[in-house]
């Protein structure tokens, strides 16, 4: 019983942190998220294409998605100033849709994915789906 009144003032806490996130914070975390993302897939899951099962052509196309809107999210934290919730909105069903093309595409490639693309997929559409709500809930008031 005590454990659970700890773990339901823990999650608490982490919604309220979450809802009192600076929107150029969320920008930041994006933009460096993308940047990361394109490194992987341009880089590592490319030359270990037989690893992960996607194939190359696909991981450059995807690679490049994501430093869009790592420089979509650049932009918004240098330049925007106020009125981030537009701003926010558009990167956040940006990013769901990522996920949703992602897991497309797994569904697609599932023969030719090993256990580790379809790990690495999966892992990659949850934070980037978690993500993309969370820009959405924090972006959803004007």
């Amino acid at each position: 019983m005590l454990l659970r009144a700890r773990d339901e003032r823990i999650k608490l806490g982490i919604i309220n942190y979450i809802e009192k996130l600076h929107p150029k914070k969320l920008f930041l975390i994006d933009a460096i998220g993308g940047m990361i993302t394109a490194f992987s897939l341009f880089v590592v899951l490319r030359s270990y294409e037989e690893y992960f099962g996607m194939s190359g052509e696909v991981l450059v196309y995807l690679s490049i998605i994501a430093m869009v809107y790592s420089f979509y999210s650049w932009v918004c934290y240098f330049m925007i100033k106020g009125k981030w919730n537009r701003f926010l909105r558009i990167i956040g069903i940006a990013n769901v849709m990522y996920c949703l093309i992602t897991m497309i595409l797994v569904f697609v490639y599932f023969q030719e994915l090993t256990v580790l693309g379809v790990g690495y997929f999966v892992f990659e559409g949850m934070i980037v789906f978690l993500l993309g709500v969370l820009e959405l809930r924090v972006g959803g008031g004007e």
